[in-house]
């Protein structure tokens, strides 16, 4: 899974949302609530002006992340995205 979930952005970054999509379901086909690939997930949709999905990616990796600390860094990314994308 973890493979996926860190080839899935490498994919998002040249912006081949294809295959980011298809490397991040892989992941979530092996862990259906991994935080990191929904939030992943969540990045390439916003980037596809496909917000609705986005954001229901992206709650569900905060609701995994809900009880992590205020300073673990990928949960904290997730919130500060949260704050970003919901003024829109």
């Amino acid at each position: 899974m973890l493979l996926f979930s860190r080839i899935g952005p490498c994919y998002r970054k040249l912006k081949e949302f294809k295959e980011a999509k298809d490397a991040l379901r892989k992941a979530l086909q092996l862990e259906p609530f991994s935080p990191l690939a929904h939030y992943e997930l969540a990045l390439v949709y916003w980037e596809q002006d496909k917000k609705q999905q986005a954001m229901e990616h992206l709650n569900t990796a905060l609701k995994v992340w809900e009880e992590a600390d205020s300073e673990f860094k990928q949960a904290k990314k997730a919130r500060e995205k949260f704050a970003e994308w919901d003024l829109f």
